[in-house]
């Protein structure tokens, strides 16, 4: 008889497990359904779901531990040698799973960051329980443009790669363009030409990395800087080399570049008079002396 209730009981059990397993898959997809309806923004809408996606599945371990407490007591034994063989087998998706609750804890970084794992740099998409996945830039693809491709690295990769995060404290980085003036060219004019045009584009940049750089300042041992555009020039064998150096948005590096190049080439080319672009150029110093022996 009482084998027979003990049947039961555990017929039961395994039948709520069942029933309790199925409400939860149901209601995590329900919630997939309905949190892009009720919250438009993607960001927070990831935040909101991973967090449901912690609470349930949370709820549902103490549920099912608290179902079959009588059962892992009776159990412990083989179940903590076969506990150690699991930990063993399955240590790279252990270790992903500390992973994944250091980026959490720390934020070294967040969905929307921009950032380089050992040699991938992409823009993080989604930051899964064993993966991280990454919109790639770069590859292929010349500068800072998606290719297309979405790579998946395991979260463990943060105890073994460097992680370079180009967005997080401070979402501007340093920029640099390099422009060819002409041997005989005014250098105080060129120079002029580069910073007044850099000083139009990149100002409004400037005051927000100003204010960035202030919050930053409250957290890292970081001085104050000037984010003013800085020329300096070099003078190679062909031409006058002028480098710009700017502050522009992590995301914004290929069209600001492209704004600079496309307004200083106009306005050199119309100021030709006392700057011109320079391009390589081969100067012949002397010609060798041949002598044509003639036939006797």
């Amino acid at each position: 008889m009482e084998s027979m209730f003990a049947l039961l009981n555990n017929t039961s059990h395994i039948l709520t497990f069942v029933a309790v397993s199925c409400i939860t898959v149901i209601l995590f997809k329900l919630l997939k359904l309905c949190l892009p309806i009720l919250i438009k923004q993607n960001r927070t809408r990831h935040h909101v779901q991973d967090l449901c996606g912690l609470i349930l599945g949370a709820i549902f371990i103490i549920f099912v531990l608290t179902l079959f407490r009588n059962q892992i007591k009776e159990f412990a034994v083989p179940f903590s040698l076969i506990g150690a063989g699991i930990t063993v087998a399955l240590q790279n998706v252990i270790i992903s799973l500390t992973g994944r609750v250091v980026i959490i804890g720390t934020g070294i970084y967040r969905l929307g960051d921009r950032v380089q794992i050992g040699d991938m740099q992409g823009d993080v998409i989604k930051i899964g329980f064993l993966r991280t996945s990454l919109m790639e830039i770069g590859s292929w693809v010349k500068a800072d443009q998606f290719s297309g491709r979405i790579v998946h690295i395991a979260n463990s990769a943060i105890f073994k790669e460097d992680i370079i995060n180009y967005s997080a404290s401070f979402p501007f980085v340093w920029d640099e363009i390099s422009i060819p003036i002409k041997y005989g060219s005014s250098q105080n004019n060129a120079r002029s030409i580069l910073l007044n045009i850099a000083k139009i584009e990149t100002s409004i940049y400037q005051a927000k990395a100003l204010e960035e750089w202030k919050k930053m300042m409250q957290t890292y041992l970081v001085e104050e800087i000037s984010f003013a555009p800085i020329v300096a020039m070099i003078a190679n064998d062909n031409w006058m080399e002028f480098h710009l150096r700017y502050i522009v948005p992590f995301n914004l590096r290929r069209v600001t570049k492209d704004k600079l190049y496309t307004q200083i080439i106009d306005t050199i080319v119309q100021d030709s008079d006392s700057v011109s672009l320079g391009s390589t150029t081969l100067e012949i110093s002397s010609f060798p002396d041949l002598k044509i022996k003639k036939d006797e």
